[in-house]
């Protein structure tokens, strides 16, 4: 049983709300419900999707033990009492597990090509706009945010370069810098997989070319570094992976002279930023932070962890000053809040998850959407082993687009799976045609 066209409509407004949602938080802060519109629209999709009997099946049926395991160690740690309120509770409680079974709503939604092409469609549009805010943001300084009534991000600068010139990070339509910089780099991986799909329509071709086009110099003016590395590197991985060399020099070229073009454009502060990625003093930080402050030796130090929501970014909101720890990695958190047990709770979910997805490219070689799959594939991959120095699961758009589009990598694995099945099956007997 698949999904009907109001839940697939839920599942697009949950993308676009999630889009501005960062912007509506910071007109309406400290009042809580710019959260809800999104969770809500989420809420619902899945009550829809019990109430019609829509559960975990196929191959997302082998996750099901996993993520039940993982969401009980989650409510047992809420008995452990915290300095925590329990709205930050609450929220520590989302963040686990309340967009986990996104992977099933992810599988179910797909039936085919044209449902990830469309939703891809809606994505790509949408992040235009999007950034080209960001870019408005870049040359109107934080008083354009605050022009609306925008009071909430904490206002970032970047680091002076050779040049001595430094720039407001911009949060765009998001929290931070770096939401808004994950967002824009998961989206542009997304669409060049959409671009090296053979036979892609002229519009779409052009409506990724603009999305492309904005992307690039809107990661550029929200000075995180570590999104738009890994958008390069996922760039070119994809392209290789799909076996689509002879675009690799043009997709360069492209690249290059958006980069040149954006550097132009935005300026001397963003340049030595962009530069500062291949330094020495930046790479040897990331050698040294790798762990993410030390996440194992937190975990071994606190083996049965201090209880749900101190470590949790969103539930410093909620609780009094001092209460809630700034932990850089999501293993980093899931150490600090439920210890040992959480901790191996969550990495038997993820371990599960990069299992399939690399044991699985054997079916994927020459599937139609084979591009998209492997964008897909190298994004959730990566997210995995980013969680030991990044929390970029701990919140939006991360959250949201990994749980989700790990569902849709399962289903395009069923469907190719089943459509070379029924290829070598041939057909029936008493089906070869007239005698």
């Amino acid at each position: 049983m698949g999904m009907t066209e109001t839940q697939r409509r839920l599942v697009y407004a949950a993308f676009l709300y999630t889009c501005i949602e960062g912007l509506v938080v910071n007109i309406l802060y400290p009042n809580p419900i710019a959260y809800l519109p999104k969770d809500a629209l989420i809420g619902v999709l899945y009550l829809t999707m019990l109430s019609s009997g829509m559960t975990a099946s196929g191959s997302a049926s082998r996750f099901t033990g996993p993520a039940v395991v993982f969401t009980v160690v989650c409510l047992l740690f809420v008995a452990m009492p915290t300095p925590v309120t329990p709205l930050g509770i609450s929220v520590a409680i989302k963040q686990r597990i309340f967009y986990l079974p996104l992977l099933f709503v992810g599988y179910h939604y797909l039936r085919g090509d044209a449902d990830l092409a469309r939703l891809l469609r809606v994505i790509g549009w949408s992040s235009i706009p999007v950034s080209l805010f960001g870019i408005y943001l870049y040359f109107g300084g934080p008083m354009a945010l605050r022009m609306l009534g925008a009071e909430y991000s904490h206002v970032f600068f970047s680091t002076m370069g050779e040049s001595g010139v430094s720039f407001w990070r911009v949060p765009g339509t998001f929290n931070s810098p770096g939401q808004f910089g994950a967002y824009l780099s998961t989206v542009a991986a997304l669409l060049v997989g959409f671009l090296l799909v053979k036979d892609l329509g002229k519009r779409d071709r052009i409506m990724i070319a603009i999305a492309l086009a904005c992307l690039l110099p809107a990661m550029l003016v929200t000075g995180s570094r570590a999104p738009l590395l890994l958008f390069l590197v996922q760039a070119g991985l994809i392209t290789m992976l799909s076996r689509q060399m002879s675009r690799a020099g043009i997709a360069a070229g492209v690249f290059y002279i958006l980069v040149v073009v954006s550097l132009d454009f935005l300026g001397s502060g963003v340049a030595d930023r962009l530069s500062s990625v291949a330094s020495a003093e930046n790479l040897d930080r990331f050698r040294k932070t790798f762990f993410g402050q030390l996440w194992f030796t937190q975990t071994v130090s606190e083996p049965l962890g201090l209880g749900l929501g101190v470590a949790t970014v969103g539930a410093r909101h909620f609780s009094p000053p001092g209460t809630v720890r700034l932990v850089e990695s999501y293993l980093g958190v899931l150490g600090t809040e439920m210890g040992v047990l959480g901790l191996t709770a969550f990495l038997a979910v993820v371990m599960s998850i990069g299992v399939f997805l690399v044991s699985s490219r054997r079916w994927m070689t020459n599937a139609p959407g084979r591009s998209i799959w492997t964008a897909i594939f190298l994004q959730s991959l990566m997210t995995i082993l980013l969680t030991s120095n990044s929390t970029g699961l701990d919140a939006m758009p991360g959250n949201l687009y990994f749980w989700f589009f790990v569902g849709v990598a399962v289903k395009m694995v069923d469907l190719e799976r089943t459509r070379l099945l029924w290829n070598q099956m041939g057909p029936a007997p008493g089906d070869a045609g007239p005698r």
